[in-house]
């Protein structure tokens, strides 16, 4: 990769869902051809996880790291692997995206776990307090900025990981509506084109 990198990190609104809907990286990709995009992003994961790879991934002169801040009460659970390129695939001249991931990686959410976890995940759930899980949210979003140069999210509040910009907020309901295909809020295809366009506006002064 001899051009400079902008590597992205998140949640399923980052890695996206379905191929046929592609995401807002690999759509950025296209609105950057100078820079190579590497999408990071794995569904359903933590702040943790993303934070994880941002200390991971290598930082040359030049690049840029993007954080799609996910929700709080989610849990991942990765045994250690000290080289992630591994699991990226090239789908096109400057964007790359994991491929697959290894199966030792685990995630769970407040609504959705593996059935081996079933037990775990009732008493993860009741022992830890809200105000816990959210302070543990709250540390790792702000150690997480550090490594970021841009840093927004998809969903949710601004007050609750203290960050200026939520795509959701950003673009009228009707708009944000018509770009999901889900319940869940992931974007169709037209939906990535937008919200890359968005962060593309965001971060053009550090291209």
């Amino acid at each position: 990769m001899s051009n400079p990198t902008i590597n992205c990190f998140g949640c399923s609104f980052t890695a996206g869902l379905k191929r046929a809907e592609n995401s807002w990286p690999e759509e950025l990709a296209k609105v950057v051809p100078n820079y190579n995009i590497v999408n990071y992003g794995y569904a359903a994961s933590s702040e943790l996880f993303a934070l994880h790879m941002m200390r991971q991934v290598k930082k040359n002169q030049g690049d840029i790291n993007i954080f799609q801040i996910t929700s709080p009460y989610r849990v991942t659970s990765w045994k250690k692997n000290d080289d992630w390129s591994q699991n990226l695939v090239q789908r096109t001249d400057n964007y790359w995206e994991f491929d697959r991931m290894p199966d030792d990686i685990k995630v769970m959410t407040a609504s959705t776990y593996l059935p081996s976890a079933k037990k775990f995940h009732k008493q993860y759930y009741s022992y830890m307090s809200e105000d816990t899980l959210c302070v543990q949210f709250e540390c790792n979003v702000e150690l997480g900025k550090q490594y970021a140069d841009y840093s927004f999210r998809h969903l949710g509040s601004k007050n609750d990981a203290k960050v200026s910009d939520v795509f959701q907020q950003e673009i009228a309901e009707i708009a944000f509506k018509k770009y999901c295909y889900d319940d869940h809020s992931h974007l169709t295809k037209e939906g990535h084109v937008f919200q890359a366009s968005w962060v593309y506006n965001k971060i053009k002064e550090l291209l």
